[in-house]
C-alpha cells in the first residue's frame, strides 16, 4: 500500500460528551499515515481542553482555536489548513469504524477515484445503548481528494446555509464530479442528538430549509449546465433527502402543504417526472406522490407510510449492537 498522507478534519462546538470516543476511532485506525486537524469553532465547554490532551499524546493532531463561526465555516477552514493528498471530515460526536481510512486507500488505489463515499448508520445519542441502524450511503462524510476542492471553487461548505449545508454539498460534489466509489467495507456512525436536523423541534422551519437547498442547486446546476447530463443527481436529492421529510416528519398542514408545492413546482418547471426511474420502494412511492393533483389526493399513501415507517424503526430499536460497537472502539 502507498503512504498517501490523509487529512482528517474534525470540527469541534462544544462536545466534550463526545469528543473522545470521535478521537479514539481517529487515532486507532489501522491506517497511520494521518494527520488529524482538529479546529474548536469557540467552544465553552471542555472541548478544548480534552484536544490539547490529546495532541500532546499524539504528535498527528493539531489543534486550532476561532471565534465561533458555524459548521460549514470550520470545515472550509479545515480543508484549507490540509496537508494531505485526500481529505475526509468526522464530526466530534461522531465516530468511524478503524478500517475506514485504509479501505478508503485502497478503494483510491484500485480505482483511482477523487471521492470515496461510505455507508452510513443512524446511533442514537449513547454508542453504548440500543442502536437504530439504516443502511445509508453517507452522503455527508466522504473521503475527497483535496485537488477536487482546489480545481473546483464552488465545491465548499455554503456559509450562508443555516441547516443542511452537508446535503448541498454532496448533491454537488456528486453532480459535479464522475469518479467516485463505494466503500462497503467501513461505516461512518452518525450521532442522533439534540439540536441537529434530526431534532423535532426543527420540523416546522423545513419548507424553509428545502426551498433553501432547491435554490442553491439550481444555481449551481444552471452555472455548469448539469441538467442534460446529471439531472439524476438532483432527483435522487428530492426524493432521498427532500421528499422524505414530506413523508415523515410531524409538520403542520401549512407546512407540509408549502414542502408539497415546492416539490411539485421544481419537477415541474425543470420537467424532471418523466426522468424518474423506480430503483427502491421510495422511488415508487415518490412517483405516485407526483402523479397525485393535490396534498390531499396523497395522503392517504403517506399515512400508510408513515405507519410502516415507525413499526420498522420500533423493530431496530430491539436490536442491540453493544458487540458490534466494542470491536469498533479500542479504550485508551
Amino acid at each position: 500500500m502507498s503512504n498517501i498522507l490523509v487529512s482528517v478534519i474534525v470540527p469541534v462546538y462544544n462536545t466534550e460528551q463526545y469528543i473522545v470516543e470521535a478521537l479514539d476511532s481517529i487515532i486507532n485506525q489501522s491506517y497511520k499515515n494521518i494527520e488529524i486537524i482538529c479546529i474548536n469553532d469557540g467552544s465553552t465547554d471542555n472541548s478544548l481542553s480534552i484536544l490539547n490532551d490529546y495532541a500532546s499524546k499524539d504528535s498527528r493532531i493539531k489543534v486550532f482555536s476561532q471565534k465561533n463561526k458555524g459548521l460549514p465555516a470550520t470545515k472550509n477552514v479545515g480543508v484549507s489548513l490540509a496537508n494531505g493528498e485526500y481529505i475526509c471530515f468526522v464530526d466530534s460526536d461522531d465516530i468511524i469504524s478503524l478500517n475506514t481510512i485504509e479501505s478508503s486507500v485502497k478503494l483510491v488505489e484500485k480505482t483511482g477515484c477523487d471521492v470515496v463515499v461510505n455507508y452510513l448508520h443512524i446511533t442514537n445519542r449513547h454508542l453504548d445503548s440500543k442502536i437504530l441502524k439504516r443502511p445509508w450511503m453517507a452522503s455527508t462524510q466522504p473521503f475527497i481528494k483535496k485537488e477536487v476542492f482546489i480545481n473546483n471553487p464552488d465545491i465548499h461548505y455554503d456559509e450562508n446555509l443555516t441547516r443542511g449545508e452537508d446535503i448541498v454539498f454532496s448533491n454537488k460534489l456528486m453532480a459535479l464530479i464522475d469518479n467516485v466509489a463505494l466503500n462497503n467495507e467501513s461505516i461512518y456512525f452518525y450521532r442522533k442528538r439534540p439540536g441537529q436536523m434530526t431534532d423535532p423541534k426543527w420540523d416546522q422551519e423545513y419548507p424553509f430549509y428545502i426551498n433553501q437547498w432547491i435554490n442553491k442547486l439550481t444555481e449551481f446546476y444552471n452555472k455548469y449546465d448539469l441538467w442534460n447530463e446529471n439531472k439524476n443527481h438532483i432527483l435522487q436529492f428530492i426524493a432521498t433527502s427532500a421528499f422524505p421529510i414530506y413523508l415523515s416528519r410531524h409538520l403542520t398542514y401549512s407546512n407540509r402543504k408549502e414542502i408539497f408545492k415546492s416539490i411539485k413546482s421544481f419537477i415541474s418547471e425543470y420537467d424532471l417526472k418523466k426522468d424518474v426511474k423506480i430503483k427502491n420502494k421510495i422511488d415508487f412511492i415518490f412517483i405516485l406522490f407526483l402523479s397525485c393533483k393535490n396534498m390531499w389526493q396523497f395522503e392517504p399513501i403517506r399515512l400508510t407510510v408513515d405507519m410502516y415507517m415507525k413499526i420498522t424503526r420500533c423493530y431496530y430499536y430491539k436490536v442491540n449492537y453493544n458487540n458490534l460497537f466494542k470491536k469498533i472502539i479500542k479504550s485508551k
